[in-house]
């Protein structure tokens, strides 16, 4: 994983429960990055990142599921905050299009980071059945799995938010 997603675990947690949680967490994870020392661009091992993951659910107890899902609004704001405004906000005009567009975001990060980021890959179809008329049926699928699904949820609500 990129330093991207460490660096707005931290954010999520000292914005929503403090700098000694935080500590806490990191210490449960047994990682020595000092506060605010993760290099965005740089590659940290996924296992690294999982482990702040797992750390967060066991000190703020609640599921892993839920911390990603956090993560994912959370990430929308921070990536906002820092500069990416405009560039999230040209995805489309809604979230059908923002969706359909999403996997040019990741072609175009995947050509500017360096190497090592494999992008997952995201395609919509609109669900036709009689019981959800009107929605849209998203795919995802990564390299990784799907550990990562709760993310892309939080992410997704804070676009339809947005």
């Amino acid at each position: 994983m990129f330093g991207w997603i460490n660096d707005c675990t931290e954010s999520l947690v000292v914005n929503k429960f403090g700098l000694d949680k935080w500590h806490e967490i990191k210490k449960k994870a047994q990682n020595t990055t000092k506060d605010g020392g993760f290099i965005r661009h740089q590659y940290y091992s996924d296992t690294s990142t999982v482990e702040l993951v797992v750390a967060a659910s066991e000190v703020l107890n609640v599921s892993v599921d839920d911390v990603l899902e956090a993560f994912g609004t959370h990430f929308m704001e921070f990536t906002r905050e820092n500069g990416y405004d405009n560039m999230l906000s040209c995805q489309g005009s809604n979230l059908r299009l923002w969706l359909s567009n999403l996997n040019a975001l990741h072609d175009h990060l995947q050509s500017s980071l360096p190497q090592g980021f494999i992008a997952p890959v995201f395609w919509c179809e609109d669900d036709e059945s009689e019981d959800h008329a009107g929605s849209i049926l998203l795919h995802y699928f990564s390299k990784k799995g799907s550990l990562f699904v709760p993310l892309v949820v939080g992410v997704v609500k804070e676009v339809a938010r947005y």
